[in-house]
């Protein structure tokens, strides 16, 4: 921005709160997102950049036009005592950039795309390291995921996986994925793997409340019954030989010609 006749770089978004704005553009030196600070205002577009490193609870929790979050801060997180969903219910479309490590969220129950009711489905990029509590809680709508998560290393408790409360109905599990977390995603009606070797289940959990942890012996990856799980052609008896999908319906996709 220009200030009398010298420039300078914008670091930081305190507060616009501003109907009138309808499209904005948040340049690639912003580093912090203060709580509500987009509130109010009119566009329908947001795009959060790469280098955004803290953002605060509700930053543009009432924009009533808000329909498209691209998402790509790197690394962002909320601060302490920042117990808050991030964007407005409207938003229908949420892009994670494929840079992204971490999608915010944290102990004290930050959601950052909790109660978006309009959500249908959600690509999590296999750069994801984190995904935070209760992330997605509350998309009721929120029907189909992509999981290209490789290593994802957030443990949870039984009650605030990221998807806790929602309804999905397809989960598509990447070739790459490693490892996925119990709680991670607990209720599914199908899954479709694409990787041959059955991604490990981590099944340390997080005791409720506290930073400490269990571990959960004879887990299950789904919690629910008549999950249906559809595996490479020539794994399914890997699959099934791994005690912690063993609770599913599992089948190959190979075609008998």
């Amino acid at each position: 921005v220009m200030y009398g006749s010298r420039k300078y770089a914008v670091t930081r978004i305190n507060s616009l709160m501003a109907p009138n704005i309808t499209n904005l553009t948040i340049p690639n030196t912003v580093r912090k997102i203060d709580a509500d600070a987009l509130d109010l205002c009119g566009f329908s577009t947001l795009t959060i950049p790469v280098g955004v490193t803290s953002v605060g609870s509700g930053i543009a929790m009432n924009c009533p036009n808000l329909t498209t979050v691209y998402y790509n801060a790197k690394s962002a997180t909320q601060p302490t005592g920042s117990c808050g969903n991030l964007f407005s219910w409207t938003v229908r479309n949420v892009i994670i950039g494929d840079s992204v490590e971490h999608i915010p969220g944290c102990f004290c129950g930050e959601r950052a795309f909790s109660y978006c009711k309009n959500l249908r489905s959600i690509v999590i990029p296999s750069s994801v390291e984190q995904i935070g509590v209760d992330a997605f809680v509350g998309c009721k709508n929120l029907d189909t995921v992509y999981y290209n998560a490789i290593n994802c290393t957030t443990r949870y408790s039984r009650y605030d996986g990221p998807f806790h409360t929602t309804n999905i109905s397809m989960l598509f599990i990447g070739d790459s994925v490693q490892k996925i977390h119990l709680y991670t995603i607990d209720t599914v009606q199908t899954v479709f793997s694409k990787n041959t070797t059955p991604p490990v289940v981590d099944c340390y959990v997080r005791d409720y409340g506290y930073n400490s942890y269990s571990y959960v012996t004879n887990a299950k990856i789904f919690t629910g019954t008549g999950t249906n799980v559809v595996v490479p052609c020539g794994s399914l008896s890997a699959y099934q030989s791994q005690y912690a999908w063993s609770n599913n319906s599992i089948s190959d996709d190979c075609v008998n010609v």
